[in-house]
This record gives C-alpha cells, sequence and structure tokens, in this order.
C-alpha cells in the first residue's frame, strides 16, 4: 500500500511540474521561461520530495529509554500532588525515576503528604522528594532534577495534571 501511495505521489508531482513549465511557456514564451529563481526552487522541492521517499520513521522498543517525570511543587494541595504522582506511577510505559520537589513552600502539607506515601510504600528507590530551603522558582526545582537524573528523557509535570493510563 505504501509503494502505491508513493507512485501516485511521483506521478502526480510530475504531472504538476510539467503543468507548471507548459503555462510558464505559454506565458512567457520561449525566451523568458523560468527564471533562475524559479528553476533554483523547483530543484529544491524535487530534491526535497525524493528523499521524502526514503524516510522511515524510527520504530524503537517500549522500554528502550531511560525516562525521568519531574514534578516541581510550590505549595500545592497534598491530594492533587499525591494524584499527580499516581497517575505518573500507573502510566504503561516505565518511568524509572520520579523527582517531587518542593521549592520552598511555606506550608508543607503537601510535600509531607509525598513523603509519608512514598516512606509507606517502600518508593524511594524510585521517587526522589526534595525540599529546596528557599523559593527560587519552579524553572530551579526542575533544573535540580535535570542535573541529578540519569535518564534519556525528562518529562516535565505540573502539579494539576493527570495523566490516562498510556
Amino acid at each position: 500500500m505504501e509503494k502505491i501511495k508513493n507512485a501516485i505521489t511521483f506521478v502526480t508531482f510530475i504531472v504538476l511540474w510539467t503543468l507548471l513549465i507548459m503555462l510558464n511557456v505559454f506565458v512567457f514564451g520561449t525566451k523568458g521561461s523560468l527564471a533562475v529563481y524559479g528553476i533554483v526552487l523547483m530543484v529544491y522541492l524535487s530534491v526535497k520530495m525524493g528523499l521524502s521517499f526514503l524516510y522511515r520513521p524510527y520504530k524503537g522498543q517500549a522500554g528502550q529509554y531511560h525516562v525521568a517525570a519531574i514534578i516541581p511543587s510550590y505549595n500545592e494541595d497534598g491530594q492533587s500532588l499525591l494524584e499527580t504522582l499516581k497517575s505518573v506511577e500507573a502510566q504503561n510505559y516505565p518511568i524509572r525515576e520520579i523527582y517531587v520537589i518542593d521549592d520552598g513552600s511555606a506550608d508543607i502539607s503537601g510535600i509531607s503528604k509525598i513523603e509519608d506515601y512514598v516512606n509507606s510504600n517502600n518508593k524511594a528507590d524510585k521517587i526522589i522528594v526534595k525540599r529546596l530551603e528557599q523559593n527560587v522558582g519552579k524553572r530551579h526545582a526542575q533544573s535540580w532534577a535535570f542535573e541529578r537524573s540519569l535518564a534519556d528523557v525528562g518529562h516535565k509535570v505540573y502539579t494539576r495534571d493527570i495523566f490516562g493510563i498510556d
């Protein structure tokens, strides 16, 4: 099916190319046919079209990449933070590290709830909880996690994000 689609696309391109040249000759005659810019553009588009036939998407395997989820928080509600964390854990793709970083919150009840969850479920090897001393911004909280992570892919998750299983 893919070969038929490519063949139809190629034939359509050649027909349109021919029609464009014929229209140009009809309008401008043989003396003023395609200008230099037009020729360069047509060659560029032809090469680009030809290369598109060689493209094959990369198909990796599930679990091939080491993924880390980074959840920064500041004065967040403990329940919504816990729901976000559980939705990240429930993903089909294996997430090897989850960083929950509190950005110097005045209200530490949310991050305390996460610490209790991690300690009571023996998840300290997968979920890293960090409290920063002072509020320096979510970007700095995220960079703290990125600097320590060994992941190939880092995914920023905001506190009120709830993900489906897929």
